[in-house]
């Protein structure tokens, strides 16, 4: 019978571990765990040879395993657990996925200033990196006041910002549940801040992070931590050494396919009819925000326009785009005129990739489309040029007869962009 392997967690919903192990082991699943309980009793099966742990079980279970290596004994937390001659051995490779990370950002770990958001779990093994560089100059900002050296509460931050270089959040503000939240931290009162490292993957890019980069902060989400603490866990089950060169293309692939591919452009440039085949292409799931529109209201978007007017029909874009810039591997048409609100573009950027679909004046369709009955297609285009250039990421002229042959020509830019070969 071949070895079991797998990931124990409350909520898997959103893990991207599976992914990552398969390019190395065939043999490795989830296991949703919701008590301690469920927690206890699969570790008393010995069903799994070696065993992922994620939250909220990372300290829990230490007490049900029969050792605990001296590295994750000092970090205070395990994610890689290895049946070892019959009995349960805990590590952790957390720290390994941190080195990497500050490693490919180019921080000079000794010799930076550190402020570490969160005292949780994965906080605790930024600190334990910090310190085995011989590091003491970090705060930790917790929620609570405590005499513990090296913390500080968020209240407190004010005093030492003028000497921080490098933020890490090891927090979930910014996750899925969280994805709206504000910061911790606002990173433009950090005089000499130059790094910002969030350890949430999911989404591509948290406020945090999309604030850090207007600043021109050098930025990493945590995918390269989970990807490179992943291949630390696998050399433990497999106990060979695995070269990264495997999980490099993947980081690119997981990449894109976390990410919602935002098509936008003046009305009529063909951005539904491209979404609709791009979508297939990439593998990802269609939206169309007129459409959905359409069907919440019952009601086609001229009808709308006429009965309760344009604000009436850009309030309830807004809330839809709320709801879409949560989910992730999609491919979203928005309307002509959606991207004018400047807080719907903020909560699309933080898993979307903007493509400025355009079309020739002259070729754009304008029957049915309200806004064309009082202005030209060329007056509507000078009006939102400058928004439109301002916010893409790739620039798309939609200019083919055939439309599968623009989706693929789009689905071309889009590779080339994350560099997929």
């Amino acid at each position: 019978m071949s070895k079991q392997y797998g990931l124990i967690g409350k909520d898997l919903s959103y893990s991207l571990s599976k992914e990552i192990h398969s390019v190395v082991n065939d043999n490795y699943k989830y296991y949703p765990c919701k008590t301690v309980l469920d927690v206890e009793k699969l570790i008393a099966s010995q069903e799994l040879d070696g065993f992922n742990v994620t939250i909220p079980y990372k300290e829990t279970v230490m007490s049900f395993i029969s050792k605990t290596d001296t590295i994750a004994k000092e970090i205070g937390s395990v994610n890689t657990v290895v049946l070892e001659n019959g009995n349960y051995v805990g590590y952790n490779t957390d720290y390994i996925g941190i080195i990497k990370t500050f490693d490919r950002l180019g921080i000079d770990v000794k010799t930076s200033n550190f402020l570490i958001l969160g005292s949780g779990g994965s906080s605790k093994s930024v600190e334990y990196v910090l310190k085995s560089k011989g590091n003491n100059d970090y705060y930790i900002a917790s929620r609570t006041k405590t005499k513990k050296p090296n913390y500080i509460t968020y209240d407190e931050i004010d005093r030492i910002k003028s000497k921080i270089n490098v933020i890490v959040n090891a927090t979930p503000i910014g996750m899925h549940k969280y994805i709206y939240k504000e910061p911790l931290v606002d990173v433009s009162k950090f005089s000499k801040l130059q790094y910002v490292f969030d350890l949430i993957y999911n989404p591509n890019n948290t406020k945090l992070i999309l604030e850090a980069k207007l600043k021109g902060i050098k930025t990493s989400n945590g995918l390269w931590m989970l990807i490179s603490q992943a291949l630390a866990a696998e050399e433990c089950f497999l106990d060979k050494e695995i070269s990264i060169d495997k999980f490099l293309l993947l980081e690119k692939e997981l990449t894109l396919k976390n990410t919602n591919i935002v098509l936008y452009g003046i009305a009529g440039a063909g951005k539904s009819s491209i979404g609709e085949k791009l979508s297939k292409l990439l593998g990802k799931t269609f939206y169309d925000t007129d459409m959905l529109i359409e069907q919440k209201t019952n009601m086609k978007i001229p009808e709308i326009f006429k009965i309760f007017g344009e604000e009436y029909f850009r309030n309830l874009e807004k809330e839809i785009i709320a709801d879409l810039a949560t989910k992730n591997n999609c491919c979203i048409s928005l309307g002509g005129g959606a991207v004018l609100n400047n807080e719907s573009v903020q909560k699309l950027k933080l898993n979307g990739l903007f493509v400025y679909v355009k079309r020739r004046l002259n070729d754009i369709e304008t029957l049915g489309r309200p806004l064309y009955e009082n202005k030209t297609p060329k007056e509507l285009y000078e009006e939102r040029k400058e928004i439109y250039e301002s916010i893409e990421d790739i620039d798309f002229l939609n200019d083919d007869k055939s439309i599968d042959v623009s989706a693929n020509r789009c689905k071309d830019l889009i590779m080339k962009y994350f560099e997929i070969v």
